[in-house]
């Protein structure tokens, strides 16, 4: 456990590579860095970016269960190749205009 009033930052350095880990907490914000890619938190909404994209999670077929884990999720289906969102209810194809 790391405590402080003010910012910080924790690195792990793979020592054979020199690619660093990133764990950091400002001020209402914390972030995960590894290369290209960054996970932010500000306050209760979350900010995800990658140089390569983000990949969402992938099934044959929509994940069971009703849980309230799902409400708002996406998956790609790769059955039928569509990008699903769930509504509260059910799962809902996406399309795209």
């Amino acid at each position: 456990t790391m405590e402080s009033n003010g910012n910080q930052s924790f690195k792990l350095r793979h020592s054979g590579y020199g690619v660093d880990l990133l764990l950091a907490s400002n001020y209402g914000e914390g972030k995960i860095q590894y290369q290209g890619a960054k996970i932010q938190f500000f306050g209760s909404r979350c900010e995800i970016q990658a140089e390569l994209g983000v990949r969402v999670p992938r099934f044959s077929a929509a994940p069971s269960g009703t849980n309230n884990a799902s409400h708002g999720s996406i998956y790609y289906n790769t059955t039928d190749n569509k990008l699903y969102f769930h509504n509260n209810s059910s799962w809902r194809a996406l399309s795209f205009v």
